[in-house]
């Protein structure tokens, strides 16, 4: 979906919440009187101009303009609120054939007329603002424009991250919204005796009937795709109300009524489209909608709008929770053209595997247009650092391999054609190995980008990469509460707290936390710094230990950690051996220094460390890349 740039900066705009189409296109009856005001918190000016031209003051009617050319100053100054319009433009604008000082005679009047309209008591912010050359719609007015929240709507889902638009409730709620301020083509009825403003006028209409019919229909698609076939027929038949020879609607009204059970509607709405297309355009209905008649004529079962991308990703077994802002941001950088290497670097238990799977996992739902060759991942905890990564990617994408050619080589020119993204998991161990073969150590992922272009490749790591292609994304601890957050109501809100509960109320359904309890959870939190697996390991003795119990023995000795969860590997089971295996990834000075530092207990500046443990900025940043230490200033 295509949509042009916000016209109308304006910042006095609410949204209603998601709203639709009602049968044949129109706004609900309930719906009718918030036309020019609900995207507003009481306006004291309402001006629509997405149908007839309509001003409401203070929720009563304007109609007291006495000329098209005072509605057509006003609609022409609310389309560029914000902006101070020159006289001598407005002039010309409106009264092309006449003198100069004609043309600026009848402007004087023109606001006049405005004027007379919109007056007020005086105690508010004027609605216009004149000085001798401007003329603009006053910024500080109390005022609501419906193209400025169309606007608004449009620009909120260009702006959104998501992977596919017909997939995303979000931006089908803003679609909705510009929807339902759509009454008709922009001022419908007007006319003014100007070309110029005429040609204005033209645009505008094209422009926004263009965009309510790209709204409408991405939100066929989006309903159909929910299996909402009854809303998904409405907003089809208002796009063919605005445009009825318009074949890709009359195709999502003939799928939709196809797949609510209405085989012989469908049919009929070929003929309708068919006909249609040979009177208004002399010309037959496309391929594509000849092959859809077919298959419903048929009885064959109309295939899925978006089929599902190619996916060796694990289901899910847990909810996912919190992490909604480094979703949002893993997504947006996913989707960037100029991004091809995301490394995810965070300290063993942050959740930096389960990020990544949940990232990949809304790419396959969504049937992402940005890996079309699908979704795969490939985990290396069990990979030897000396050994090639053309083994486990080849058997992560199922390709096999020549005999007597080079795995690798065979490798890289099956993934030279190829759009599809890599989850290369648990990356860290492969980092200090000595250059092995080809597709081997720290440099295979930059082999692999130089070969396939259209390849893109997700690492989580305890360290980073450290190559120019790389996106670094740190992954920490969830929130959990500060120290002096008493208050349970409080707590309970905090993302770390949400995930122990969801995990103790899978253990134990019938737990409900006292307000005290909640507390202790907090502290729990606070004392494993929002690390999910620990907060998950601490959760485990829910059936032994009360919460209070828990924060004192975690508080006492991080050796209560532990946990022989069967579908955990033995280097997640407890604290200790996450520890273990990220310490196994550092240099022996690097180690060195670590135990050293531990003198300084809150932390220190890149002197002191240098003055007592004796630790230089090459062994600092080691630390500080395989997370072992992180920078706070």
């Amino acid at each position: 979906m295509e949509l042009r740039q916000e016209r109308v900066p304006i910042s006095c705009i609410l949204f209603t919440s998601s709203i639709g189409i009602d049968r044949g296109g129109t706004v609900p009856a309930s719906w009718r009187h918030r036309e020019a005001e609900s995207w507003c918190v009481m306006p004291r000016l309402s001006i629509s101009l997405l149908g007839p031209f309509q001003v409401r003051l203070d929720a009563r009617p304007i109609t007291a303009f006495e000329a098209n050319s005072a509605r057509a100053l006003l609609a022409y100054l609310a389309c560029h609120a914000g902006t101070a319009c020159q006289r001598d433009v407005l002039a010309g604008l409106l009264w092309p054939d006449y003198p100069d000082a004609d043309a600026l005679r009848n402007l004087r009047k023109a606001l006049y007329r405005v004027r007379k309209a919109l007056s007020t008591d005086g105690n508010n912010p004027p609605f216009l603002l004149a000085t001798r050359d401007t003329i603009q719609l006053g910024p500080e007015a109390d005022c609501c424009l419906d193209v400025a929240a169309f606007d608004a709507a449009l620009a909120a889902v260009r702006a959104h991250p998501h992977h596919r638009l017909e997939r995303c409730p979000a931006c089908a709620a803003h679609l909705a919204e510009a929807a339902a301020l759509y009454r008709g083509e922009f001022m419908a009825g007007m006319t003014l005796d100007s070309v110029p403003f005429e040609e204005w006028l033209e645009v505008q209409r094209a422009s926004y009937h263009r965009d309510v019919l790209q709204a409408l229909s991405a939100l066929a698609s989006y309903h159909e795709d929910r299996g909402e076939y009854d809303r998904a027929l409405q907003v089809a038949r208002r796009q063919l109300e605005l445009e009825p020879w318009r074949e890709g609607a009359h195709r999502q009204l003939m799928r939709a009524l196809a797949l609510s059970g209405q085989r012989e509607a469908a049919l009929a709405q070929y003929h309708t489209c068919m006909c249609l297309l040979q009177e208004e355009l002399a010309i037959a209905p496309a391929e594509e909608t000849v092959a859809l008649y077919e298959t419903v004529r048929d009885g064959t079962p109309l295939p899925s709008l978006y089929p599902p991308l190619p996916s060796n990703l694990p289901a899910s077994t847990t909810r996912f929770v919190g992490r909604e802002g480094l979703l949002a941001e893993l997504g947006r950088w996913l989707q960037d053209d100029d991004c091809r290497l995301v490394t995810l670097v965070g300290p063993g238990g942050s959740g930096k595997t389960r990020l990544a799977l949940q990232a990949g996992a809304e790419l396959v739902a969504a049937s992402s247009g940005c890996f079309p060759d699908g979704v795969y991942l490939v985990p290396l905890a069990s990979h030897r650092a000396k050994d090639s990564l053309a083994a486990p990617i080849a058997q992560a994408l199922g390709t096999g391999s020549a005999p007597g050619q080079d795995p690798a080589s065979q490798l890289l020119r099956a993934l030279r054609q190829k759009r599809l993204l890599l989850i290369l998991d648990n990356y860290e161990h492969l980092l200090n190995g000595s250059p092995g073969p080809q597709l081997g150590g720290a440099g295979a992922v930059s082999e692999i980008l130089a070969a396939a272009p259209g390849l893109k490749v997700l690492v989580t790591s305890r360290a980073r990469l450290n190559v120019l292609a790389e996106h670094a994304l740190p992954v920490g601890g969830m929130a959990y509460p500060p120290a002096d957050q008493a208050d349970p109501d409080e707590v309970s809100f905090h993302s770390g707290v949400v995930l122990f509960l969801d995990r103790v109320r899978a253990v134990w359904p019938r737990f409900v936390p006292s307000r005290q309890e909640l507390v202790e959870v907090g502290r729990i939190c606070r004392l494993v710094e929002g690390m999910p697996l620990a907060i998950l390991l601490a959760a485990a003795w829910i059936d032994v230990l009360s919460p209070c119990e828990i924060a004192d023995r975690v508080a006492a000795n991080l050796d209560l950690l532990e946990a022989d969860l069967a579908d955990l590997p033995a280097r997640q089971r407890s604290m200790r051996a996450v520890f273990d295996a990220s310490w196994a990834t550092l240099t022996e000075e690097a180690r060195s220094a670590f135990a050293r530092m531990s003198v300084f207990r809150a932390g220190c500046t890149e002197e002191a460390a240098r003055a007592v443990v004796g630790a230089g900025l090459r062994t600092l940043r080691e630390l500080v890349r395989t997370s072992f230490l992180q920078r706070t200033g």
